[in-house]
């Protein structure tokens, strides 16, 4: 009787619940409506579609084990499993009786009962949660907590709209902000972006689950976009921490100790994107032709011909190494530097006389400008005479006070920056140009 009437005067009832929601905001009513009918059609439709292949299973299945009449039962476990858990013993208790009745002997009941034990198992547990949580929006754990739950709540009604019943608290907690905790709990959506998982894990020092996810991700796109899209801005997040006081010493040296083994696990695996041509073009170096990839002046593979220079903290000196990593995807000698090596005034860690370039590391200079002064200053006297790059990381463009105060050879804000200026001094000049100036620097030697 309730569902002929819900039936009859369903447009009535959907407008008394909009107006009962708020009819100031008619949009954001209508579009929650649609998302839960859409959802539970969705639901539906695949529950009919996975139903009838189990069908169609049980059909061949009772077919080639001789028990009788296998398409009527067939259609019999079609219907049944609307039934949630509890249907197939419905499907099955016929078949078993008949084969029982059949089969003189206890074979054929055995080899029904394992048939439908083993199709029950794989479609409901393994098939069937995944098909409806992708349908539905909501995860395949919350598909059999939700049918406990309502079975607990209302019995078997309650097990036969478990999972509807689920859709529609999943989409409450989508479109009303207070109830957004529903959805978090029991949606499909990833609970945390990449870049919250990767400083999650790098909080807990766990780099095994942030090189799996790594993996995900080199396989489609370079190592640049991954340290420039998912690394970079988690450790900005760290920084974030670091401004509120909230990330104290210890924490940062995790972090910095698990960027290290990270960058040292990603050196070791093949960058499909850049292997397949999509480094960074460099302009006014040389190139081998094969979409832009420059070409490394000899003189700049050697160890040490870049030193990157964590600025103050051990954060700076995490940003380091991923710079340093995906200059070594591109063949250029790094070695990082630690804080130390700055603010204790120490002379670098290894012979410097063969270096090139050196790249400062440097985390919230522009709240401190003069911080990023004196470490610049204190860079040029450990490397005298060599070119200086300021990294100053920040999420937008660099101030115009702070790029003027840098006074250095190159001021950068961001990872693809920073690389970019690097290649362009590591470049090797053009074969004609090579042939031009080697003659000149002899006749200007005598």
């Amino acid at each position: 009787i309730y569902i002929v009437f819900i039936l009859l005067q369903r447009e009535d009832l959907r407008n008394r619940l909009i107006r009962l929601a708020g009819s100031g905001d008619l949009q954001r009513t209508t579009l929650a409506l649609n998302d839960a009918a859409g959802r539970l059609a969705r639901y539906l439709l695949a529950q009919l579609l996975l139903n009838t292949g189990f069908g169609a299973v049980v059909g061949i299945g009772l077919t080639v084990i001789g028990v009788p009449s296998p398409l009527l039962w067939g259609i019999v476990a079609i219907f049944m499993r609307f039934i949630p858990y509890i249907g197939i013993v419905g499907a099955a208790a016929a078949p078993l009786l008949l084969a029982a009745a059949a089969d003189p002997g206890w074979g054929a009941v055995i080899e029904t009962a394992a048939f439908f034990v083993v199709i029950e198992f794989v479609t409901g547990q393994m098939i069937e949660p995944l098909v409806f949580g992708h349908n539905t929006g909501i995860s395949p754990i919350a598909v059999v907590v939700s049918a406990t739950f309502w079975t607990w709540l209302w019995g078997p009604v309650g097990l036969v709209l478990s999972t509807p019943l689920t859709v529609c608290v999943v989409v409450i907690g989508r479109h009303v902000s207070r109830l957004a905790f529903l959805d978090v709990l029991l949606g499909d959506a990833p609970a945390l972006t990449e870049i919250e998982l990767f400083y999650q894990r790098m909080l807990a020092g766990d780099p095994s689950e942030i090189l799996d996810h790594a993996d995900r991700f080199l396989a489609e796109h370079a190592l640049l976009d991954y340290c420039d899209a998912v690394a970079m801005p988690a450790l900005m997040m760290a920084q974030g921490d670091v401004r509120r006081g909230a990330l104290d010493e210890t924490r940062q040296e995790r972090i910095r100790d698990t960027m290290r083994i990270l960058a040292q696990d990603l050196a070791d695996r093949e960058d499909v994107a850049a292997a397949a041509g999509e480094a960074l073009e460099v302009s006014g170096g040389g190139s081998d032709g094969g979409g832009g990839r420059s070409i490394i002046d000899p003189a700049w593979t050697a160890d040490g011909s870049v030193l990157c220079f964590a600025g103050r903290s051990s954060l700076d000196e995490a940003a380091a190494h991923l710079l340093a990593d995906v200059l070594h995807e591109h063949g250029i000698g790094v070695r990082v530097e630690a804080a130390e090596t700055l603010l204790r005034g120490l002379p670098p860690g290894r012979n410097a006389s063969s270096t090139r370039l050196a790249v400062l590391s440097f985390f919230d200079a522009e709240v401190g400008i003069a911080h990023a002064r004196v470490a610049l200053r204190r860079l040029r006297r450990r490397v005298p005479g060599v070119p200086v790059v300021a990294a100053f990381w920040t999420a937008e463009d660099l101030p115009h006070d702070l790029s003027e105060a840098a006074r250095c050879d190159a001021c950068v804000s961001d990872l693809p920056r920073a690389v970019r200026a690097c290649l362009e001094r590591a470049a090797a000049p053009p074969a004609d140009e090579a042939a031009t100036v080697a003659p000149a620097k002899m006749e200007a030697a005598r």
